[in-house]
């Protein structure tokens, strides 16, 4: 994986950001890529310890400004220019989740063309009169790189909605049929991905405002499961915000068409039912979900469906991420009613292998573990994972976490346990960090 020559060939389908926007970009957003980029090397591992790296842009070596500054190739690793210790311009490359997780907002931001404040500033400001396929390629790459900063606890909301402003300026272009059904599908997943993140910022209007914008675009002619995509993630905010008769509304029309569905999104419809279910306490119906999902996801392994292409669903809903959605749905009936409590302990600490692109649903999963075990079972255990989930969610943006956070400082002064060997120490730590959040 080590540095390649400056004329390495990215492949264009798999091209990651704005191939020609930090060429019409102003000398202050180049100058804070460069910046951006010059933090790279502390999570970088595949250079020649012997030709050390100063990440910059090379531009005054290369002549002129690259077309592309920036990729993924199809080993997943993300390519960016590079000049050696000799001044030898290369590029280098490192796994995709070390760029996102170690580099931070700041450069995803800026890497996507927006400078650090959110300002609104893109560098495409000018949309094109004409679009094809490679502006389809371009929304659906910005809505997958947001959509994995997003996984990662990393909150770029308002640059989400600059680069979303460019996006819907290319459905105003002149287009082919074929091009303008894909650009709206990829548009609307856009408009899913940042109506997500607003729901976990708890911009609950914003959220369920940006999800009815996707909708509106592919609820007469998208794919099936584009359109159960932004159902099922009405239905998750649905359920948060206690509306179930809409979230269950939403799944069965998510369902009409099951025959168009993967396996694997019928499984993911069933993980969201037993949410709902378990919310309401449905005891039965909610088990009788869990069953489902789980059945569907057994079926979906070799499955071969255009559905789990898009987005990656395939790689990306994986069996701990399934875990982690059926414990959380069985959880409100452990936590509340007392009733498949041991099934639920073991289901949350299995979703604790969630790996760190899925670090806020392990972050939830977490949380409420140390909630039942507070509740219902060790509460020596239960105060060694609330510190934990303290520790980690200092800094949040995310209104979900400082939900659980608040919990945990409610069962921390219950009168059963107050008093126990690290819970005072638990109480007080929980109460700093809301008094942060």
């Amino acid at each position: 994986m080590g540095g390649q020559g400056a004329d390495a060939q990215l492949r264009p389908s798999s091209r990651l950001i704005l191939e020609d926007a930090l060429a019409n970009a102003s000398i202050e957003v180049v100058a804070r890529f460069e910046r951006a980029l010059s933090g790279l090397s502390d999570v970088h591992s595949g250079v020649d310890s012997r030709s050390p790296v100063t990440v910059t842009l090379a531009n005054d070596t290369l002549g002129h400004r690259t077309p592309t500054l920036l990729g993924v190739d199809e080993a997943d690793q993300v390519w960016v220019p590079a000049r050696t210790a000799a001044g030898e311009v290369v590029l280098v490359s490192l796994p995709r989740r070390a760029f996102v997780l170690g580099a931070g907002s700041g450069l995803v931001a800026v890497a996507a063309g927006m400078s650090p404040a959110f300002a609104g500033e893109s560098v495409e400001p000018n949309p094109p009169a004409r679009v094809g396929m490679e502006h389809v390629d371009r929304v659906n790459a910005w809505a997958g790189l947001f959509r994995e900063v997003d996984d990662a606890g990393i909150s770029i909301t308002e640059g989400m909605a600059t680069q979303l402003r460019v996006a819907n300026g290319y459905l105003h272009a002149q287009m082919p049929p074929h091009v303008e059904r894909e650009l709206k599908a990829a548009v609307a997943t856009f408009y899913r991905v940042v109506g997500w993140a607003n729901y976990d910022r708890g911009q609950h209007a914003s959220a369920r405002a940006h999800f009815d914008e996707g909708w509106a675009l592919i609820a007469e002619d998208g794919d099936w499961w584009i359109r159960a995509a932004i159902l099922t993630c009405i239905a998750r905010q649905s359920i948060y915000r206690r509306d179930l008769d809409d979230a269950l509304d939403k799944l069965g029309i998510a369902s009409l068409r099951a025959d168009k569905l993967s396996l694997l999104r019928r499984a993911d419809i069933a993980a969201v039912k037993a949410r709902a279910f378990g919310r309401q306490g449905h005891h039965r119906e909610c088990l009788r979900a869990v069953i489902e999902a789980e059945q569907y996801f057994a079926g979906a392994e070799e499955e071969d469906h255009p559905d789990t292409e898009h987005e990656g669903f395939k790689a990306y809903y994986n069996d701990k991420l399934l875990t982690s959605d059926l414990a959380q749905g069985l959880f409100e009936l452990a936590f509340t009613r007392g009733v498949e409590v041991s099934h639920t302990i073991q289901r949350l600490q299995e979703a604790q292998q969630l790996s760190d692109g899925y670090a806020r649903s392990r972050l939830f999963s977490t949380a409420k573990l140390a909630a039942l075990q507070l509740r219902h079972g060790d509460v020596d255990e239960g105060v060694v994972l609330g510190i934990s989930v303290v520790d980690k969610a200092k800094g949040t943006t995310s209104e979900r976490v400082a939900e659980h956070i608040r919990r945990i400082h409610r069962l921390a002064g219950t009168p059963r346990i107050k008093d126990a060997h690290g819970v005072p120490e638990l109480r007080r730590e929980t109460y700093e960090l809301l008094r942060t959040l």
